[in-house]
């Protein structure tokens, strides 16, 4: 967006994330270590389908709760994928979730948050992830990147690389009580967006422009 904007202005262009209530967001003593969670839109730019196959190449035991509003056709899609692919006792939709409590104990209760979307902005659920301490893996799209850091405080795999993905998140599984600095790591990055912090930034801005 900044290369498209900077067309049409010569003023200086400010960046503010989104936030992320730290206190809302945190681990639970009933986590599953095995229980996979991506939280969004069920669309196709999401790329779920890379995310379905990829359950199919992991621990029999790892199950994925797919939570959002969905586009029909999309969904109507991926029934039938997990259905080809036998899946039913391991892939689960479960329609949106727009309660912050709700959401934050959907996420604090599960132990890997995933993201593989093709595109996206700065997404607000994998920055709700880190606030709850977990171990998140996004694809490679600008956002994703823009706050996981490979090996660091998550995993990155490129968009669409089902092989890479499934490398990813079975070592997540296999070693998750080993992965407790890329936790805490998730968790410092979110410190850094809290909203008193974001809100100091946007009042800076408000202020350098009278």
């Amino acid at each position: 967006e900044i290369e498209i904007l900077s067309r049409y202005t010569s003023k200086i262009i400010k960046i503010i994330p989104y936030a992320v209530d730290t206190k809302l967001f945190s681990p639970s003593k009933k986590e599953k270590e095995d229980e996979l969670i991506y939280l969004g839109r069920i669309a196709p730019i999401k790329d779920l389908e890379t995310l379905i196959k990829v359950m199919s190449m992991v621990d029999s035991k790892a199950k994925l709760i797919l939570a959002g509003p969905w586009e029909l056709e999309c969904k109507e899609k991926l029934d039938n994928l997990v259905q080809d692919l036998d899946l039913n006792n391991r892939v689960k939709f479960i329609g949106p979730v727009y309660g912050f409590k709700e959401k934050a104990k959907l996420i604090a209760d599960s132990g890997i948050f995933i993201i593989p979307s093709k595109r996206e902005g700065l997404p607000q659920s994998l920055l709700e992830a880190m606030a709850a301490g977990k171990i998140v893996i996004s694809s490679s799209n600008k956002g994703g990147m823009e706050l996981v850091k490979e090996g660091k405080n998550g995993f990155i795999f490129k968009i669409g690389d089902e092989k890479a993905l499934a490398n990813r998140l079975s070592y997540a599984i296999n070693n998750f009580s080993k992965l407790g600095f890329m936790r805490k790591n998730a968790k410092k990055m979110a410190l850094e967006m809290t909203w008193v912090k974001i809100a100091d930034s946007v009042e800076k801005v408000y202020k350098s422009s009278k």
